[in-house]
């Protein structure tokens, strides 16, 4: 008897540990197509705003990679909410120091929760001449699921340098791109609740039917 019920708590158990979250690769927020030219003097932070769809985390920020080749200096990325809080930044250092994904290197940071129907914004720090290139109004932008691309992005100029919150919208059709997010695609939906019923009644009507032989 005991040893029966230990049976369909082996066959629940292990049903359910089918449907836990599997560990993925990063989805990486924008993809574009473009060869990239040099993006003008001054310091100068290159991006995007999306809207996130999902309950998702950022858990990579990353700047744009001419020829995928290294990048000629580091870059500070930032991620920034609607009001301007900057919610995590990092540095992409120089070489091929960061994870190389999509034309873009991206430097792993601790989990960033997005909230479904707000809007944020990333961008990466160029220094103009001499630094590496900002891709120049791509032919193609590609977005995850998981977020809405809203318009592109910088910011520059007054304050000197470094990091600014990009609240300037780009030149162009799709504008200078630099900074980009990677997104965690390891979360899968979980069972609802009656499903986990129905699956428990389903193995208790085996155990049942077993006895009745």
């Amino acid at each position: 008897m005991i040893r029966r019920f230990v049976v369909a708590a082996a066959i629940v158990a292990g049903a359910l540990g089918a449907s836990l979250p599997a560990q993925a690769t990063p989805i990486v927020g924008v993809t574009i197509s473009n060869d990239g030219t040099q993006f003008g003097p001054g310091f100068t932070s290159l991006g995007y705003s999306f809207v996130a769809n999902v309950a998702t985390n950022v858990v990579s920020l990353g700047v744009w990679d001419q020829d995928s080749d290294g990048l000629l200096g580091s870059h500070e990325v930032g991620l920034w909410a609607s009001n301007r809080t900057l919610l995590a930044s990092t540095v992409v250092g120089a070489g091929n120091a960061g994870i190389l994904d999509s034309g873009f290197r991206f430097t792993d940071i601790s989990p960033v929760p997005l909230t479904p129907g707000q809007t944020y914004y990333v961008a990466a720090l160029f220094n103009g001449p001499g630094d590496d290139n900002a891709v120049d109004d791509p032919t193609s932008v590609l977005t995850a699921p998981q977020i809405t691309y809203d318009s592109r992005r910088f910011g520059c100029c007054s304050g000197g340098p470094g990091l600014k919150f990009p609240d300037l919208v780009g030149f162009g059709t799709t504008g200078h791109w630099g900074g980009n997010v990677r997104l965690d695609a390891s979360a899968q939906p979980v069972p609802e609740p009656t499903t986990m019923l129905l699956l428990g009644s389903g193995v208790a009507a085996a155990v049942l039917r077993r006895r009745r032989r």
